[in-house]
């Protein structure tokens, strides 16, 4: 299990998931990113928690 802040997690994976084929085919929106981004880190086994 891997540990990243949430600023961290979104700026390593924001880019990946929206230039992501899957991503693009369910036509994921702006104000769909937050939950997108968390579902990638739960499917990637990434512990993640929001700094505030």
């Amino acid at each position: 299990m891997k540990l990243a802040s949430w600023s961290k997690l979104k700026s390593r994976t924001a880019d990946n998931l929206l230039n992501d084929k899957i991503m693009h085919r369910v036509g994921i929106e702006q104000s769909e990113k937050h939950n997108a981004i968390k579902q990638y880190a739960h499917l990637h086994g990434i512990s993640w928690y929001e700094s505030r």
